[in-house]
């Protein structure tokens, strides 16, 4: 029942044109990995001048091409890290804020109430961002600071998933194409994570919007094992 309705969020994933950014936690359906995977989507000019660039062990987001135009200090930031064995995706520079967080042994929570959603009016991108310390019952945490409707209050939801073989937790920033494009409300999207990690990121990849999307990373944690990997998505193709 669950996977019938992640495959079904899946086509309506590929029929939303612009979901914004986005990331995913989950597990593989041979309960051998976890995954986190972040996508970059953008619709100016400028702010599509950018891409995933791994940096020791974690990952950012760069300037694509210097000689073209560059988009907001926003767009470019820590997308993926890890601190004391938590491993952690968002869709901005509140990366470094949990980082920080982790570090000191504060909580997933503590974070989110030291930040807001980014101030990008009239868009006013929402803050997403999920985490994942590998154990053998393993609890994803999952949040997103939004802007109010009608406000400039912050909401911020919080939310706690078990893993479930073969299918992962998504949050985007967006609920679709408008302007601006209104903040995500709701529960996390089920998605399937079916096969190996070449089919898993082709799979998302080729649900988003090809007008818009710019980048796919993924990174897979072994369940038994301290072994991690990870991978961009660029163009299409699977990079080491």
């Amino acid at each position: 029942m669950d996977l019938a309705i992640a495959r079904a969020n899946l086509i309506a994933l590929g029929q939303n044109t612009y979901p914004g950014r986005g990331i995913v936690v989950g597990m593989d359906r041979n309960r051998w990995y976890f995954y986190l995977i972040g996508w970059i989507m953008a619709r100016s000019i400028p702010n599509r001048n950018r891409a995933y660039r791994r940096e020791g062990s974690k990952v950012i987001t760069a300037v694509a091409e210097a000689s073209k135009p560059v988009g907001l200090p926003l767009a470019y930031y820590t997308a993926m890290d890890t601190a004391r064995g938590v491993h952690i995706v968002t869709n901005g520079s509140h990366t470094d804020l949990l980082i920080r967080t982790f570090e000191r042994g504060r909580r997933f929570a503590d974070a989110f109430e030291e930040f807001e959603y980014e101030d990008d009016p009239p868009v006013h991108t929402s803050r997403i961002a999920a985490v994942c310390r590998p154990t053998q019952d393993p609890t994803f945490l999952l949040g997103i600071a939004r802007k109010a409707v009608g406000s400039s209050a912050c909401e911020r939801e919080f939310f706690s998933r078990e893993a479930v073989p073969g299918l992962g937790y998504c949050l985007t920033t967006y609920l679709y194409n408008d302007e601006p494009p209104p903040p995500f409300r709701g529960e996390p999207i089920l998605l399937p994570l079916e096969g190996d990690v070449e089919r898993i990121a082709k799979t998302i990849w080729d649900a988003l919007s090809p007008e818009y999307r710019i980048d796919l990373v993924i990174k897979r944690v072994a369940v038994h094992s301290d072994y991690t990997e990870t991978h961009i998505v660029s163009e299409g193709k699977l990079l080491i």
